[in-house]
């Protein structure tokens, strides 16, 4: 019997052959295909600035108080005999009594200022931001392109050649 078979072992290889440098091809055309965007360069800079200011603030008034009973004794000196109330304020002491040999009463308080020094420090912030224009260099021509193509192209035929 004489085989009628148009196709040979070899003509199957050969169609494999052109089959896989098709889809080489394809693969390498879909995937080389990709524009690339070149945004400028954006620096942003912060600057910040302290400015120290003095601030007066006022506060309430405070007081404290003391009632005490006071007696003189045989000889005419003066002396605390009982102390009724005790009241000292939010910024204040309790005050301080003493009695002199002359029976000079005395009471002292020790208060703070009526008025606070604040240091208040105001921030300002500025930004500034600064576009830098990118230079492309090295970028081919269309003709560069073109004899890559070629020579990728001479590549593949020079293949093909080879394996028949």
């Amino acid at each position: 019997m004489k085989d009628d078979n148009k196709f040979t072992g070899l003509a199957i290889v050969g169609a494999l052959v052109y089959a896989v440098i098709f889809v080489i091809l394809i693969i390498l055309f879909f995937s080389s295909c990709k524009t690339v965007k070149i945004e400028p360069a954006r620096e942003i800079i912060t600057e910040t600035r302290e400015v120290i200011r003095d601030s007066i603030v006022t506060l309430p008034a405070d007081s404290s108080m003391i009632r005490a009973l006071v007696e003189c004794d045989s000889t005419g000196k003066a002396r605390i005999r009982h102390l009724l109330d005790m009241f000292a304020g939010s910024r204040t002491k309790p005050p301080r009594i003493s009695i002199d040999a002359d029976n000079v009463l005395t009471a002292e308080c020790d208060v703070d200022s009526m008025s606070v020094y604040l240091a208040l420090k105001d921030r300002y912030y500025r930004e500034d931001s600064r576009e830098t224009a990118v230079v492309e260099v090295n970028r081919l021509y269309w003709w560069q392109y073109m004899l890559g193509g070629l020579g990728v192209l001479f590549v593949i035929i020079i293949i093909i050649k080879a394996f028949r």
